[in-house]
Formats: structure tokens, C-alpha cells, sequence
């Protein structure tokens, strides 16, 4: 190969080796959001709410559903999310049903399907979703029991002055 040669192709492979490479802030993963703790509790709240509005059977639990932040695994640098808790209480032979239609009816409502399936015998299930703004909404039947399980948890996010608010 000629001068003429090497040089051109010499340049085009380092242009694309610069094109792979990654900026340090590529390197340290996706932006964490910066919000305070009664933003993202109100959130879960909020998804809590639009998630049990959907199963227009059985009982919700009449107690307030129970939210809280733990901290993010990662660096120790205040990360926290924050999880929701409650149930509805439905007879346990209803509960793959509900599970069943519950995902064709978030599928158009544009969460993400991220998991479904039936637990051993003929009534369990769970249903994994993930929200547009990245909350985790979750479904869950032992089977034997006579209620639905609904888990919501939050992304991890920065809180503004940089402390676990926990």
C-alpha cells in the first residue's frame, strides 16, 4: 500500500474509533433526576391510585397505603426511591382473571408490559409494569390468599441537597 493509501485509511479508522467511544459521562450510566422526597411520594401515590382504579372488582384495603423511601443501591450519595404498598381483596379464584385483563387493558393505556405469569394452580399471577416516568407498578397473587398485592416503586432519584431523606 502506497502513502497515498495509508494515510486516508489510517484517518477513517481512527474516526471511528473516536465515534465508539464513550464520554466520561456516558461512562457513569444514565442522568439520575434531581427530586425531593414529597415529589416522588406524591408520585407514587398518584400511580397507587391510577393502578388500583383500574381492578373495578373486590375491595381495596380501606387503610392508606403504606409508602416510604429506602436508599439506592449504588453510591452512597443520598440516592433514594420510594415504594408504595396496599392490596384489594378479591376471592383468590378471581385473581388470574383480573391479572389477565389487567394487561391488555395497561398495554393500551401505554404502560409497558415488563413481565406476566401464572403461578402454579389455577388462580395465581403476577403482572410487572414499568410507568413512562419509570415506575415500577406490580401485580402479585400468592394464590391462596384472598387479595391482590399491588407494589409501586419509584426510580432512584438525587434529592436536592444531597441526604438520604429517610
Amino acid at each position: 500500500m502506497t502513502r497515498r493509501y495509508v494515510v486516508p485509511a489510517l484517518a477513517v479508522g481512527l474516526a471511528l474509533i473516536a465515534g465508539c467511544a464513550r464520554s466520561p459521562a456516558e461512562e457513569k450510566g444514565p442522568a439520575v433526576l434531581t427530586r425531593s422526597l414529597a415529589d416522588v411520594e406524591n408520585a407514587t401515590r398518584t400511580h397507587l391510585t391510577e393502578a388500583l382504579a383500574m381492578v373495578d372488582q373486590g375491595e381495596p384495603d380501606p387503610a392508606a397505603p403504606q409508602i416510604g423511601p429506602a436508599p439506592c443501591d449504588g453510591p452512597d450519595d443520598g440516592r433514594f426511591h420510594v415504594t408504595g404498598f396496599t392490596h384489594v381483596t378479591l376471592p383468590a379464584e378471581q385473581h388470574r382473571a383480573v391479572l389477565t385483563r389487567l394487561r391488555g387493558q395497561v398495554e393500551a393505556g401505554g404502560y409497558q408490559v415488563v413481565g406476566a405469569r401464572d403461578l402454579a394452580g389455577d388462580t395465581g399471577g403476577e403482572l410487572r409494569l414499568r410507568t413512562a416516568d419509570d415506575f415500577s407498578v406490580n401485580w402479585a397473587s400468592s394464590g391462596d390468599r384472598v387479595w391482590l398485592a399491588l407494589t409501586v416503586m419509584s426510580p432512584c432519584v438525587l434529592p436536592p441537597d444531597g441526604k438520604y431523606p429517610g
